[in-house]
């Protein structure tokens, strides 16, 4: 079944952004994890959702020391200028306006520099618009498309 994905999944295009939707434990995160190694990306990175919008919080709310901005900032920048970024468990973030907006400002840099952005949801492809805005649903479709990762789980 891979296999078959990666001729889905052209990373020879110059544009392009992937939503890989599916139950938990069928194995999108090692297909992301598998298409960087394939094409000998020089810089990739992953990062857990929710993670990254706790980094971007802590950032916000300003209860940090310089050092401790000035290093989740430096982890930010990382993600946004990697030539091939896995974002995974997108449906365990927390839906709210803030999240929205950073999570759509990294993916419309990402689609703006013509880097390669992976996101991987443990959902329904009705229930998406809970966690990508109308925008990035727009770049997707139009540089990638949705794949929906629908064979049995492998846990």
């Amino acid at each position: 079944m891979h296999h078959e994905l990666a001729h889905i999944i052209n990373p020879s295009e110059s544009r392009y952004i992937y939503l890989l939707l599916g139950i938990c434990g069928n194995g999108k995160t090692q297909i992301a994890t598998n298409l960087a190694a394939h094409k000998r990306y020089k810089n990739p990175q992953y990062t857990l959702a929710n993670e990254h919008h706790q980094e971007l919080l802590d950032i916000q709310n300003g209860h940090l020391s310089k050092e401790e901005i000035a290093h989740k900032r430096h982890n930010h920048n990382i993600l946004r200028s990697a030539d091939y970024l896995t974002i995974d468990e997108l449906s365990q973030v927390r839906h709210s306006e803030f999240t929205t907006e950073k999570i759509t400002a990294l993916i419309n840099h990402r689609y703006n520099n013509k880097l390669t952005t992976i996101i991987i949801a443990n959902a329904l492809q009705k229930e998406i618009h809970l966690h990508l805005s109308p925008l990035i649903i727009d770049r997707i479709n139009e540089t990638g498309g949705i794949v929906e990762c629908n064979w049995p789980s492998y846990r």
